[in-house]
């Protein structure tokens, strides 16, 4: 057996090991998940199926890359022709995963999870069929989902589940392509296939973990058995456009315009403020993003240039996107206000200024992608009563990510990603923290859009 392998970061109490390509296609990874019994078992097969998605994002071919072994070419067709498809399982947990035999290593739960690419996700069809009628407040799709047996629930409950997802997926490129990029005054105008397919799939993976306030009606209209006693459904899915719309305006408001604090010398802060204005970007000092930029003067006297950097960061110093301009493209002799000059020439050139509009776009899109802003949870110590739960019980909040557990001075800290609002995250922490914690666990504080502390 040839494997390849990928380092894995230790985050927490979760761990991994390598990821395993066999000759037959099958791709296995285990995985560790802290504590015991049914909920550790699924947070570490969760855990597999991610390192197992990370996998196949960063490998588009299944060869070896020597003469001694490979692939069955017909079969790695198969898996770059259907590689999305296979991602897209992953993602939304609906693909075909063979689990292993549980077993304990230390204070760990660890399981072995295995992918067959023969069993992908089949595409429902295209969205050519569709169209978005103003005057009519559902639209109506069918689609087909799914399932196997999995956590206590039936292979026609996770199959139905699976329906409905892609029906908000099928919803998503509609609206997409006929209202969503209308606007010419929004950052977000999509001028190629890749940008269009990650908001598409992001948007689709915000959305149909919502699915239940955005499906009024839906039946069944066949069904059949799939091996190892997976279901097949057919459904026709009705969909509410109002609670569609409000929450579609709300994500591409996350991506397009989010709220940004500018740092930037004070020639250039003004003409950035106005640029990222015109673009539909708020500035304020109070924002969960940094536009940081710096400006250099190079050349001699009599040709002075201006070189130009636009970082996007977020409060914990995470870079998402960084833009320089073209210094050469303009030069002056230097006076005391060819700074100001160069700066305002710098701004007036469209090539540039689309570049910078890219940047920024990519940037968000890459925040909401991986899962929203960095937040850092501080409960005093004082009042846990089960610390040694904090990790599981964090994990299991939805819309949290990449939880890591560590402790400072007398505060046990979580450091989480999260794509909601930071006051939502409080009112849900206070809730879930309950089970875990004294009687005397005191209201949660906003001390800014990074840090939330129980104290």
């Amino acid at each position: 057996m040839r494997k390849f392998i990928f380092p894995c970061l230790l985050i927490s109490f979760a761990s991994f090991s390598e990821v395993a390509v066999l000759k037959d296609g099958n791709i296995s990874t285990s995985a560790c998940a802290y504590g015991r019994g049914q909920g550790a078992i699924t947070q570490a097969s969760d855990n597999a199926a991610a390192e197992l998605g990370r996998f196949i994002k960063g490998n588009k071919l299944l060869d070896f890359g020597d003469n001694k072994e490979s692939i069955d070419v017909n079969l790695n067709q198969v898996y770059s022709t259907y590689r999305s498809n296979i991602l897209e399982g992953l993602s939304n947990g609906r693909m075909q995963l063979d689990l292993g035999q549980p077993y304990i290593q230390g204070n760990d739960t660890c399981i072995e999870v295995a992918l067959n690419i023969h069993h992908f996700p089949q595409e429902n069809g295209d969205n050519d069929s569709l169209e978005w009628d103003d005057d009519n407040p559902t639209v109506t799709v069918t689609v087909i989902g799914e399932g196997w047996s999995k956590s206590g629930s039936s292979a026609r409950q996770h199959a139905e589940q699976d329906a409905l997802r892609r029906a908000i997926s099928r919803v998503v490129g509609v609206y997409l392509n006929q209202n969503a990029m209308q606007s010419s005054q929004n950052i977000m105008q999509i001028s190629n296939g890749d940008e269009y397919n990650a908001i598409k799939d992001l948007m689709s993976q915000q959305l149909s973990s919502r699915s239940a306030g955005l499906v009024k009606s839906w039946q069944p209209l066949a069904s059949k058995n799939l091996d190892n006693g997976g279901l097949q459904v057919t459904l026709q899915v009705v969909v509410e456009k109002s609670p569609f719309i409000a929450q579609s305006s709300d994500f591409l408001t996350q991506i397009g315009s989010p709220r940004v604090k500018v740092l930037a010398p004070d020639t250039l802060e003004p003409i950035l403020k106005t640029w990222l204005s015109e673009q539909g970007i708020e500035s304020g000092a109070g924002a969960s993003l940094q536009v940081i930029a710096k400006h250099k003067l190079t050349g001699s006297a009599n040709s002075k240039r201006l070189s130009l950097t636009v970082e996007v960061r977020d409060l914990a110093d995470n870079l998402y996107g960084r833009w320089q301009n073209d210094p050469s493209l303009a030069a002056l002799p230097y006076s005391n206000h060819v700074l100001d000059d160069l700066t305002r020439v710098a701004f007036e050139m469209p090539k540039q200024l689309q570049d910078l509009q890219k940047v920024l776009s990519k940037a968000f899109i890459n925040i909401v992608s991986q899962g929203g802003l960095v937040r850092e949870i501080k409960i005093h110590s004082n009042h846990l009563e089960q610390p040694e739960m904090i990790h599981s019980v964090i994990s299991t909040i939805g819309g949290i990510k990449d939880v890591a557990i560590f402790t400072k001075n007398q505060y046990l800290v979580a450091s989480v990603r999260y794509a909601g609002d930071t006051g939502e995250l409080v009112s849900i922490l206070q809730n879930s923290l309950a089970a875990i914690s004294k009687s005397s666990l005191p209201n949660g504080q906003v001390i800014d859009d990074q840090t939330i502390i129980f104290n």
